[in-house]
């Protein structure tokens, strides 16, 4: 007589095994809560756009002056192939108050554009001994005032312009600067604070 043993072995499902049904699912999940799934989670991360930067001020070429369009009380500052200009304007009366300075070098020619030295609205304007800076009061209403120069140094000569306005028809009044309303070069920047500077060579 010939006795056969069976032995049984005992069945766990697997998740592949029932996907379809509600076991398959309650065991994907339980193994998900446990950390023992194999997938991998889907990290975000976010894309900060990079600021553009500011543009450089840059005082070459002429900006647009016409006495129509100067509607408030503004600067002029430029660099041509024939030096250094400054430009006041303003379709009311205006003082116009500052210096040029320059580093390392010395002024060469100058001239005065629309100035007057006598008068209600005289304007005052000196230049130093050593010919380094030149101060300025000047009024100005419904034209174009200021300076051209030429300046020579070395490679590190800078020019600074430091440029104020005040209301002479407001007594007390003390100079303030605004940069928003000094225009340089071609693209009629604005500088951030009515003091900067610019290498005197290009």
């Amino acid at each position: 007589m010939i006795r056969l043993r069976i032995r049984i072995l005992p069945f766990a499902p697997t998740v592949s095994d029932h996907r379809n049904d509600g076991i398959g699912h309650a065991l994907a999940d339980a193994q998900d809560a446990g950390g023992k799934s194999n997938r991998k989670k889907k990290t975000t991360t976010t894309k900060w756009k990079k600021a553009k930067p500011t543009a450089k001020l840059s005082p070459t070429g002429r900006p647009v002056q016409d006495k129509v369009k100067v509607r408030t009380m503004r600067y002029f500052v430029w660099r041509d192939s024939s030096g250094w200009h400054l430009r006041t304007a303003s379709p009311a009366k205006r003082k116009f108050i500052g210096t040029i300075k320059l580093t390392d070098g010395t002024f060469g020619k100058m001239r005065p554009v629309g100035l007057e030295k006598s008068g209600k609205m005289a304007d005052r304007w000196v230049v130093n001994k050593g010919r380094n800076e030149i101060k300025f009061e000047i009024y100005t209403a419904g034209s174009f005032d200021g300076f051209d120069f030429s300046a020579k140094g070395s490679r590190t000569a800078k020019v600074e312009f430091d440029l104020k306005f005040q209301d002479p028809t407001k007594t007390g009044t003390k100079p303030m600067a605004q940069p928003k309303k000094i225009f340089i070069g071609r693209r009629e920047q604005h500088p951030k604070t009515g003091k900067f500077s610019f290498p005197v060579k290009p």
